[in-house]
């Protein structure tokens, strides 16, 4: 098994824990009458993450889908105001060019 395997091996294993605990929460919010954000958003990451654990290039394109639709939402949410984006676009920024570094 290569390096770049494993590296992507637990890139994709994170981004599902973290998917999972996003679903998990984001169904609790929308119970509450909340977002439907970040159920969408943990669907997203959950199932990215299985593809790129599977090695299989629909991972990036779908959580690349996901972050311009977070960008998106983020601005409809706050507008341009830095740093209240900061804290809702640093994660899934992390995580993309985690996922660039696996899949280079």
């Amino acid at each position: 098994m290569t390096r770049s395997r494993i590296f992507g091996w637990l890139i994709g294993g994170l981004l599902a824990i973290i998917g999972a605990i996003l679903l998990v929460g984001g169904v609790k919010l929308l119970m509450l009458g909340g977002s439907l954000y970040y159920a969408l958003a943990g669907v997203a990451c959950l199932l990215s993450g299985f593809y790129v654990i599977k090695g299989s290039g629909k991972g990036v394109v779908l959580y690349s889908a996901f972050l311009v639709l977070t960008v998106i939402w983020s601005i409809v949410e706050v507008g341009f105001q830095f740093w209240q984006l900061l804290p809702r676009l640093a994660g899934p920024t992390f995580f993309a060019q985690l996922m660039a570094l696996a899949f280079l």
